[in-house]
């Protein structure tokens, strides 16, 4: 079933998701599959999650696996890239979404936390690029890397500095490699969202998520559809002409 309707689809394209299973990977795994695209996620821990993503989405006729994998190690991120290779071809676009948030001072902070957390949140992008970048560049299809970021990677924030500097690296990266892929055809880049509704703010007191949102303009928290919905258009043939930009989804601070 599932390859029949892959053929049915006209220049079908592969997209990777990395930290697939929920909040904004999870929303962009199924606004990708319902384009039409072949899609492969991956994630570190969440099986049970992972197979009802899966399951879901493959009742709908959609082609869409999940892998586990840590892709802070480059070791299983060169093994995904094999396994998806031999179950998908090559990737056309990657979508680097996976990353934890750490909310403490710095002067509590450990060399062996901040190293965890750029582990996480810059390795595991820069891991997935060497992997899967190398095919784009052969295919000469326009490929596209996007990256996510935060609205904290430009502005900073108080007791979130090394989060906010992992973020920070990541919109560098996108704008230098923006410039070295652009001749193979490849765009990059980063979306920063600002306060959205996912689990990762599920820590917040109202108090805490009431002061993010009445900084906005909207005067409300994003969701996780109008970030994936973005993403998608990024993915796009129309935002061809865009790269090296870090768009803000952040209701207008």
């Amino acid at each position: 079933m599932l390859e029949k309707a892959f053929q049915q689809l006209k220049n079908p394209r592969t997209v990777l998701i990395t930290g697939g299973t929920r909040g904004i990977g999870k929303a962009t795994v199924l606004a990708f599959s319902s384009a039409g695209y072949r899609v492969a996620f991956c994630y570190k821990n969440s099986d049970k999650l992972a197979s009802e993503i899966v399951l879901n989405c493959q009742s709908e006729g959609q082609f869409v696996c999940g892998f586990k994998c840590d892709i802070s190690d480059f070791t299983q991120t060169k093994r995904l890239y094999q396994q998806i290779k031999t179950v998908f071809g090559n990737v056309d676009t990657l979508i680097c979404n996976a990353g934890i948030s750490q909310k403490k001072p710095f002067l509590d902070e450990y060399p062996a936390s901040f190293s965890y957390l750029f582990s996480q949140n810059f390795d595991s992008v820069a891991n997935c690029i060497l992997a899967f970048a190398p095919d784009m560049i052969s295919q000469h299809n326009a490929g596209r890397i996007i990256n996510l970021s935060s609205v904290l990677g430009n502005k900073g924030c108080s007791c979130e500095s090394m989060y906010s500097a992992s973020k920070g690296a990541i919109e560098s990266l996108t704008k230098s490699l923006a410039l070295e892929f652009a001749p193979h055809n490849i765009t990059v880049n980063a979306v920063a969202p600002g306060f959205i509704d996912t689990d990762m703010n599920n820590n917040l007191s109202e108090e805490e998520r009431l002061e993010f949102i009445n900084r906005t303009i909207l005067k409300r928290a994003g969701t996780v559809e109008e970030v994936a919905n973005t993403l998608l258009f990024l993915a796009s043939e129309s935002a061809g002409y865009i790269t090296g930009q870090v768009i803000n989804i952040n209701g207008g601070l």
